[in-house]
């Protein structure tokens, strides 16, 4: 081996930590929430506020049909690592995935299903 090859060799050993580092934080689905959000614990579901980012609900049962929630738009956590939830949208709904933040549309209701992924 030349030394251009052996410096070429050694460069990508040594990288392959850094790589490593960088695809298991890359890993991580859970996105972080927006500041002022409050804790929202495992296994529970949380609602929150659109507007002031306060919690008004939390929900950890899982159900056949939708629970009541006052008919709003909500910023929502889905802290279970294994179950979807479902929010009634009019005629249509809105599916969040396991361990899942996001900004959800006018709801008026809230179904937590035993299924890994959204259909």
């Amino acid at each position: 081996m030349t030394m251009k090859t052996l410096t070429r060799v050694a460069t990508a050993v040594a990288a392959l930590p850094l790589l490593a580092a960088a695809t298991l934080a890359s890993a991580a689905p859970v996105a972080a929430a927006p500041k002022g959000i409050a804790d929202c614990p495992y296994p529970y579901v949380c609602l929150y506020n659109a507007q002031t980012k306060k919690k008004v609900a939390q929900f950890k049962d899982i159900t056949s049909g939708y629970q009541p929630v006052k008919n709003n738009s909500y910023y929502v956590r889905n802290t279970r690592y294994d179950d979807v939830v479902h929010f009634r949208h009019f005629s249509s709904y809105v599916c969040i995935a396991p361990r899942v933040s996001t900004d959800i549309p006018v709801t008026n209701g809230i179904k937590i299903r035993p299924e890994a992924k959204c259909r």
